[in-house]
């Protein structure tokens, strides 16, 4: 887990899972850059890490940016991602999965080399959905 900054409440809070941590630092530059009212308070490159930590802050999550597949297996098998938040974005170079991430209710499934353009449209559904979150525990 890599521990970005704390939490501002007049932004969305987002954290972002990708088990490849050079695609997750250029997202939250993404992010950053954007000032899009998006704030990354915490990246994870493994799915255990991001479990620990959802069980004791999910509610301090607004928005969640999912890599798909995580050693071998897809994050659809490991989680279930309807329970996350309301906010959930795919951010893959899984293509094929693209029906599978909508039948599971994500906000929206961006594929690698994400635009901008893209970025910020999914955003912004992000924030037409509100910030009402589902607390489960995963």
């Amino acid at each position: 887990m890599i521990f970005v900054n704390e939490r501002s409440f007049d932004k969305m809070t987002a954290i972002i899972l990708d088990n490849n941590e050079a695609d997750a630092c250029k997202l939250s530059d993404l992010l950053n850059e954007g000032r899009q009212g998006i704030h990354v308070s915490h990246q994870f490159n493994n799915l255990a890490s991001f479990h620990e930590f959802c069980k004791g802050n999910a509610a301090k999550v607004d928005v969640v940016f999912m890599d798909i597949l995580f050693d071998g297996a897809n994050v659809f098998d490991q989680i279930d991602v309807s329970k996350l938040c309301n906010n959930v974005i795919i951010t893959t170079h899984q293509k094929d999965f693209a029906v599978k991430a909508f039948r599971e209710n994500v906000t929206d499934f961006l594929v690698k080399r994400i635009e901008k353009k893209h970025l910020w449209e999914a955003i912004e559904k992000a924030k037409s959905f509100g910030f009402d979150l589902k607390h489960a525990v995963l």
